[in-house]
């Protein structure tokens, strides 16, 4: 609703995500590390103290089926948070362009989760 430009939603912005760990390589001639770091304070902050204001924000969570992705893989959703617990946002409209992006990241992490099992079962 915000950006109402599709053609830059669809194709600018989606590129410029994929390769933010690169950009910010580039920029620091550094790790992104730091980056990923905040990204995980911020996380754990809006996790235990709650939302600042915001409607929701993605969180990786534990699916419970919601948004028909698969049960029990950790996947970015909507949530709230509230006193150390978290909720996912129900019933927000998926137009079939994100609903296609979403069904390959779901395959993706149930690969990788598949993966992760078989590495452990060979230790």
């Amino acid at each position: 609703e915000m950006v109402k430009d599709d053609e830059y939603l669809n194709n600018e912005f989606v590129t410029t995500v994929q390769k933010r760990g690169a950009a910010i390589i580039e920029a620091r001639k550094l790790s992104s590390a730091l980056s990923a770091a905040s990204s995980v304070c911020d996380h754990i902050r809006n996790w235990l103290k709650g939302m600042e204001g915001r409607r929701f924000v993605s969180m990786g969570v534990v699916s419970d089926g919601s948004y028909g992705i698969a049960k029990d893989i950790v996947y970015s959703f909507p949530v709230v948070c509230k006193n150390g617990d978290w909720e996912v946002v129900q019933g927000l409209p998926i137009d079939e362009r994100s609903r296609q992006k979403m069904t390959i990241t779901e395959s993706e992490l149930k690969e990788e989760k598949d993966l992760a099992f078989k590495c452990l079962v060979e230790i």
